[in-house]
């Protein structure tokens, strides 16, 4: 997580936030090229949009995920928002390969259905829903300066939220779970929901490789134990590495101590998952 959305997750004041949304306005366009990609932004989210202006969203995370890629893989975009990711995978994986994006608000899923379609994404699967533990409905909280930043767990702040359908990700392939090459979650802190409702795929899918943010506060707003998910991750066979956001190599994971030194809102990891 970098000092940009450290700055986006700190509660602003009224006056703060017309201002800003005044001038995102003005200035953004509705949409944006990234990697050869018309993308259509939500023109409300006032901090993705000015990084993909200026061209610096997630050099790092996006390098390594492409990297991770080849034709005829299957990948599971599981907080896809407008479709960055979704984008680069279907790129990728080619004809042959398969993208299935999740994205439960309603004007990111929009961005994300229109960007496919200008881009005529044909091997990608779009779906309304926030991959979890259960199959049903619950509440996303949303953010009203950065749209990467709905959550489904509780916030200190108030925030208005809207309902949305939940799944997990074993029901939703119904009788025909498929082996998955490639995961990216990024969910505010709902990845430990996301991993209890995937046990199946992830037993299918033996050479599975998850890109993945480990934020410990967000993951405890969302009833799970931060401690917990690194142990069954490592249980299930899966080597831990971190992607060091100032060089963008991968470090070796050190331990679980150094993950939970700090359980504060801007503490946060990316990690990169393989067996």
């Amino acid at each position: 997580m970098d000092l940009l959305h450290r700055f986006a997750q700190a509660p602003k004041p009224l006056w703060f936030r017309m201002i800003l949304r005044r001038i995102v306005l003005a200035v953004l366009p509705k949409t944006v090229r990234f990697h050869g990609y018309q993308l259509v932004v939500n023109r409300e989210d006032h901090i993705m949009g000015s990084a993909l202006l200026r061209g610096r969203y997630e050099p790092h995370g996006t390098k390594l995920f492409l990297e991770s890629l080849s034709p005829g893989m299957t990948v599971v975009d599981c907080g896809a928002n407008i479709g960055i990711y979704t984008c680069l995978a279907s790129g990728a994986v080619g004809p042959a390969g398969k993208v299935y994006a999740f994205e439960p608000e309603p004007r990111n899923f929009a961005c994300l259905t229109e960007t496919i379609r200008l881009n005529r994404l044909e091997n990608v699967q779009a779906e309304r829903l926030a991959l979890s533990d259960r199959n049903g409905e619950t509440s996303l909280f949303l953010s009203d300066i950065n749209m990467g930043d709905h959550r489904l767990g509780a916030s200190d702040e108030t925030r208005p939220s809207v309902r949305v359908s939940t799944r997990t990700l074993d029901s939703y392939w119904n009788l025909m779970v498929p082996q998955v090459d490639v995961i990216k979650m990024d969910v505010q802190g709902a990845e430990g929901l996301v991993l209890k409702g995937m046990t199946e795929t992830i037993e299918r899918s033996k050479k599975l490789k998850i890109f993945m943010e480990f934020w410990p506060y967000g993951l405890i707003r969302c009833g799970t134990n931060p401690r917990d998910i690194i142990k069954g991750l490592m249980g299930l066979g899966f080597s831990v590495q971190i992607i060091d956001q100032d060089s963008g190599k991968l470090r070796p994971f050190r331990g679980i101590e150094e993950l939970l030194v700090s359980e504060s809102e801007e503490t946060s990891f990316d990690f990169y998952l393989e067996r």
